[in-house]
């Protein structure tokens, strides 16, 4: 059961990654690494980056069975350059592809730098993997204000599909069931 589960947010995250992937391909990079006033000086790049180095630390915890998402692997290569971004988005879904969904319950320790304690927090794969989903999609949304309010003009490309994007699977659920 706990397995079917899993593919499922397998699926739904590999869905979230292609929806950035198109988003990505259509800004030029000046568009990528502007500075953006309603991002708090924030570019659409950095965000992308932000969101990605969560994936890579998800992906090292499948390996290690620990993770600490404030120790991070940055790479600024993926804020600034939008060829370099797409790139890794593509390995973070393959990446993906190969995790069975029968690791599911597996057990992952979850480090927190800023706290007093040095213990870790209990939790399991699929736990965290739905963490790093909800943490793209936050940074989905604030990716998509920017394109919609920050930038100057943004072109049909960047605003194709724009109403899935930045938007929760289970708001899409609940609007296509309720527009019945």
């Amino acid at each position: 059961m706990k397995s079917n589960i899993f593919k499922e947010l397998l699926e739904s995250t590999d869905d979230m990654l292609s929806q950035l992937e198109d988003l990505i391909s259509s800004l030029d990079q000046e568009s990528y690494r502007k500075p953006l006033a309603i991002l708090n000086g924030a570019s659409l790049g950095e965000h992308v980056r932000h969101s990605l180095e969560f994936f890579f630390a998800y992906l090292k915890a499948t390996r290690l069975g620990t993770v600490c998402y404030d120790r991070r692997d940055r790479d600024e290569r993926i804020q600034t350059d939008p060829a370099f971004a797409l790139d890794t988005v593509l390995s973070i879904r393959e990446d993906l592809k190969t995790i069975a969904p029968e690791r599911a319950a597996e057990s992952v320790n979850v480090d927190v730098d800023w706290l007093d304690s040095d213990d870790s927090i209990p939790s399991t794969l699929s736990r965290e993997l739905h963490y790093v989903q909800d943490h793209l999609l936050h940074h989905s949304a604030l990716i998509k204000v920017g394109l919609l309010h920050g930038l100057e003009n943004p072109t049909a490309p960047q605003i194709r599909d724009m109403e899935k994007f930045g938007v929760a699977p289970s708001t899409l659920a609940y609007q296509a069931g309720s527009s019945n």
